[in-house]
């Protein structure tokens, strides 16, 4: 258990990295996202969502990713 947990936070520790070197890359962005949201970090993830949406506005997984962020984040109303 103690191994599946150090490998998922290396994993974490990885994708961080490689959005930060490739700030202008959509992909790295959307692997990181996506690894922060299936881990339920939904406000750490939404930052990196607002970016990739502005870097890739015609891609509807970007939309969904900040949707999901969004209501967790904020169900209300207002969140949404």
């Amino acid at each position: 258990m103690s191994a599946m947990l150090s490998q998922d936070r290396q994993e974490g520790d990885c994708l961080r990295r490689l959005s930060v070197l490739l700030p202008q890359s959509a992909p790295p962005q959307r692997l990181y996202a996506e690894y922060l949201i299936n881990n339920s970090r939904y406000a750490e993830a939404a930052p990196i969502l607002q970016q990739l949406v502005a870097l890739s506005p015609s891609e509807p997984q970007a939309y969904s990713l900040r949707g999901i962020s969004g209501f967790n984040t904020d169900p209300s109303p207002n969140g949404l």
